[in-house]
Parts: C-alpha cells; sequence; structure tokens
C-alpha cells in the first residue's frame, strides 16, 4: 500500500496504512536493499542516496545554465551602460604603451594622448629618438609636429598604427552592436571585457576593450585574421567634459 500510494517513497515520515506508525523521512519501501526495518508489517530501507544523486545530477546542468546566463545578462547591461558613458564623453587625457607587430618584430611607442571632440593630439616620449614628435589625428587625417615644424602628411596608412588604435577603439566603442562582454581579470585589475567588430574602408577588425569598474580604460587590442596587430596600455586616464544626452546624439 505505502509503495502504491507514494510511488516507492516515504515522502512524509507516517505511513499511510497505520497513522501511528512512523517512519523517519528518506525510507522507501519493497526494496532489496539490505539495510531493512519493519513498518507497518512492511520491509522498508534507507535510500542509499543513489537516486537522489541521479536526479541532481539531471538539474545541475540546467542550474549551471541559468547561472551563466543570469551573469551573462549582468555583464552585458554593464557594458550597454559604459557604452552610454563613451558616447557623452567629449574629451579625454590618456597615457598609453603601445606595441605594434611588424613582421619579426614589435615596435613599441609611449604617448601621450589628448583628445576633444574628434581631434586627437599624441606626443611621442619612446622611443628616444622619437621623443618630442607631436601628431593631430583629425579622422584619418594626420599632421605631425616637431620643433615647430609642421608637416601634413595626408591620410594616415596603415588604417591601424600607434598613433590611431587607441582614438579608434575609443571612439568606436560607444557606437557598435557588442559581439560579446564578460568579466575578466586583466593584470591586477578586475575589468569588463567588451568585443566589437570595426570595418574600416571594406576590411573588418576584431576590437576588444578592457574597462576598470569606474569605466576607466585598462587595455585595448586591435586584430585582423585572428592576428593582434595593435595592444594599447593605459595609464593615468582622465576623463573630460561630459556632454549632455541631448547634445551627444
Amino acid at each position: 500500500m505505502c509503495k502504491t500510494l507514494f510511488g516507492g517513497w516515504h515522502k512524509t515520515g507516517r505511513c499511510a496504512a497505520v497513522k501511528s506508525a512512523t517512519l523517519p523521512v528518506g525510507y522507501a519501501f519493497d526494496c532489496l536493499c539490505s539495510e531493512k526495518l519493519e513498518c507497518c508489517g512492511m520491509r522498508a530501507h534507507r535510500h542509499n542516496g543513489q537516486r537522489g544523486d541521479e536526479d541532481m545530477k539531471k538539474i545541475w546542468p540546467a542550474v549551471l545554465c541559468l547561472l551563466f546566463l543570469c551573469s551573462c545578462g549582468k555583464e552585458i547591461d554593464r557594458a550597454e551602460a559604459m557604452q552610454e558613458q563613451y558616447k557623452n564623453l567629449a574629451s579625454y587625457e590618456t597615457d598609453v604603451h603601445v606595441s605594434v607587430p611588424r613582421g619579426d618584430e614589435t615596435l613599441v611607442y609611449a604617448l601621450h594622448l589628448s583628445a576633444q571632440g574628434d581631434a586627437v593630439r599624441a606626443t611621442v616620449s619612446e622611443p628616444e629618438e622619437l621623443t618630442g614628435v607631436g601628431a593631430v589625428l583629425k579622422g584619418d587625417k594626420l599632421t605631425l609636429t616637431f620643433d615647430d615644424l609642421v608637416l601634413d602628411v595626408g591620410t594616415l596608412s596603415p588604417r591601424v598604427s600607434a598613433l590611431n588604435c587607441v582614438p579608434l577603439v575609443l571612439q568606436n566603442f560607444p557606437k557598435v552592436y557588442l559581439d560579446s562582454s564578460g568579466a575578466e581579470t586583466i593584470g591586477d585589475v578586475d575589468a569588463l571585457r567588451a568585443d566589437f567588430s570595426l570595418t574600416l574602408s571594406g576590411e573588418t577588425f576584431a576590437c576588444s576593450l578592457w574597462l576598470g569598474a569606474s569605466g576607466v580604460p585598462v587595455y585595448a587590442e586591435i586584430a585582423e585574421n585572428d592576428k593582434i596587430i595593435a595592444a594599447a596600455e593605459f595609464t593615468n586616464f582622465i576623463f573630460g567634459d561630459i556632454l549632455s544626452p541631448d547634445a551627444a546624439q
């Protein structure tokens, strides 16, 4: 009777056949387990946990999937909030170390960048032979300065370089649809990573930007055909003027 009523499980701790007989929760009836006891004249045993383990094996993947989706949703919300923050950013200043792989060598530059609107001024401090060289980048038009000499070098080429990789990432980050985002530790900083694609003159580049808790950029990469072609490490980043939402549109 108990097995029929409870499907083999003693769910309430009391036998349905004899109300006064008590059986601890977790015992099952009519089993061949060696650990048995008498209840209402019927044989019962303590469940050995195998069914519970099997049930948990079925449940855990769904639980983990749900937790993962909730986590992803949270990071996507953070990334979209960061995009809004950068959409209204009118100016910034930062120091960057930029690495640009070229063939068998990697070129490394130390730059100070100052951006105002769509114009970015750069001053080179490394390598030593380029110390003091300045540049003004507006769109893809580049002007170099050195010792009061101004040289218009026309359109920037190649499309991604040490001078324009940071402006490309920061200016396009608030305008694009994010391919993915998620929490990631870079160095000793807990950061939010945002990945997106960028198309320049028919060529597609994969961009990744790591942002600290306050939205300050920590690191950025640009890749083409799965190869990193420029990477930048930020220090001393300062947010400048913030436009009102109406002015930013």
